[in-house]
């Protein structure tokens, strides 16, 4: 399992993994981010991610409550 939230809900042959990712991820680059999808340094930015059936509500939640700068 990836949360130990999870433990709750399950049996107690579960092993705690953790979510898995990618290495580096952590090691990004702000200033060749920036670059790379044309955002502004001097503007925030959101990064909201999801997948699957939750992608949509989050997209659709986003779009009524953005502010426009």
């Amino acid at each position: 399992m990836a949360f130990n939230e999870s433990e709750n809900n399950l049996d107690s042959k579960t092993v705690l993994t953790g979510n898995p990712i990618r290495k580096g991820i952590e090691d990004g680059n702000r200033i060749k981010g920036l670059k790379q999808f044309n955002f502004k340094e001097n503007k925030k930015t959101i990064f909201l991610f999801g997948g699957s059936q939750g992608s949509s509500y989050l997209n659709k939640i986003m779009s009524q409550n953005r502010i426009e700068y």
